[in-house]
């Protein structure tokens, strides 16, 4: 009953039909280009499906974490290929999946557990205020600190989005650079669109955006202007640009002597923020409202071990 299309289908191909049937955003299918390229390292891609057995499947997941790549990635590499196969058995090409097994049976998780600043949140934030070379993150790292706000959504927002009066964030959208060009996208969800309230430090920082001396020509993204975070050419600033400065602090940190900092992304700032309203008291409903999860499940499963 196995259709004779399996004799010619490869790897590659499967995974472009299988992507074909999905909708998802473009930041997704960039995700989804990274992994294919990965496969490609182990030419997984032009091997025809039947002739992916389960005990070469773990193989293949083991010499990619043998190239260094990551539990998560190698995981995520799983998790694409697991339902492109499910579909393969389904249409009656192949008749059993090859990625069924549990990862952590063949390969070390060796995840380590979300960071959330403690003790080194104050120095941090007073090393990147001291220090030239990085006050130029210095809001950003507040804002995000104090909001939870993904770094997507703080880089989109543009002084409309502040209220200052009111105290008031409106977040309606989020800004990346694909491909070398600015976007501006919708929230990740629907419940992406939120007001979040800002206290004196955010607010603090958000004037100080407001006054600063900024370029006569500033770039339009997709019709919007006026971003809050923009670089000396009138550029909007991206996660990318945060995440680099952000590594440049640990490495000036090493180099001044004074020991080595955790790893700290935009990322952990908006876990912090959430671990810190968990241990004040705020119930989970509140919380997912707050973060812009659309679903519950992400507040609880990965949010909330702090309670």
């Amino acid at each position: 009953g196995v259709s004779w299309e399996s004799n010619k289908i490869t790897v590659r191909e499967l995974i472009d039909r299988y992507l074909s049937l999905k909708k998802v955003r473009i930041t997704t299918e960039q995700k989804y280009r990274y992994l294919i390229n990965m496969l490609d390292k182990i030419q997984i891609l032009d091997i025809p499906i039947k002739d992916i057995k389960t005990s070469l499947a773990k193989q293949y997941m083991i010499t990619l974490s043998n190239m260094g790549y990551s539990y998560g990635t190698v995981q995520n590499a799983k998790t694409l290929l697991k339902p492109a196969f499910q579909m393969a058995v389904e249409d009656d090409y192949i008749v059993k999946n090859p990625f069924l097994f549990t990862l952590s049976n063949i390969i070390e998780n060796d995840s380590k557990q979300r960071f959330s600043m403690s003790e080194e949140e104050k120095h941090y934030i007073e090393f990147i205020s001291n220090h030239g070379w990085f006050r130029h993150i210095y809001d950003d790292v507040v804002i995000l600190l104090n909001t939870g706000m993904r770094v997507s959504e703080l880089y989109g927002l543009t002084f409309k989005d502040v209220d200052l009066k009111n105290r008031r964030i409106n977040v309606n959208k989020q800004l990346h650079r694909i491909g070398g060009k600015y976007v501006v996208l919708p929230p990740k969800s629907k419940a992406g669109n939120r007001i979040l309230a800002m206290n004196d430090e955010v607010r603090k920082s958000f004037m100080r955006k407001r006054t600063e001396v900024r370029p006569k020509v500033e770039y339009v993204v997709d019709g919007h202007t006026g971003f809050v975070f923009i670089n000396h050419l009138g550029f909007p600033k991206t996660r990318r640009n945060l995440e680099g400065s952000m590594r440049e602090v640990r490495k000036k940190h090493i180099e001044l002597c004074l020991g080595e900092l955790p790893q700290i992304t935009p990322h952990v700032l908006r876990h912090t923020f959430c671990s810190r309203i968990v241990e004040k008291g705020m119930n989970v409903k509140t919380l997912q409202l707050v973060m812009g999860h659309s679903d519950i499940s992400t507040t609880l499963d990965v949010y909330t071990h702090k309670k």
